[in-house]
């Protein structure tokens, strides 16, 4: 069950995954995706060396979009998500 509470109170809110876009991961983001996934490999690949071993984590991951992107660009990869949304994960 999620709890919602009053932001103006200064306590915060749950994000509510039934009506969030991100709720599922889609292929078509996938193969278009966001400027900053392809900011981010790219920082990656800049840092790193070729066929580099590494391990990413990613909080507020979400669904794990940014991470199933990570996979195919760094499968050597070893990357970690963490989210408060256990219907996310």
């Amino acid at each position: 069950m999620v709890k919602i509470y009053n932001k103006d109170q200064g306590i915060g809110y749950a994000p509510l995954p039934k009506i969030s876009p991100y709720s599922k991961i889609e292929k078509s983001r996938l193969a278009n995706p966001k400027f900053t996934f392809r900011f981010a490999s790219q920082l990656v690949k800049k840092k790193s060396k070729p066929d580099a071993n590494f391990t990413l984590l990613d909080l507020g991951c979400a669904n794990g979009e940014f991470l199933y992107f990570l996979r195919d660009e760094f499968p050597q990869a070893v990357l970690h998500g963490l989210d408060i949304t256990p219907k996310f994960i």
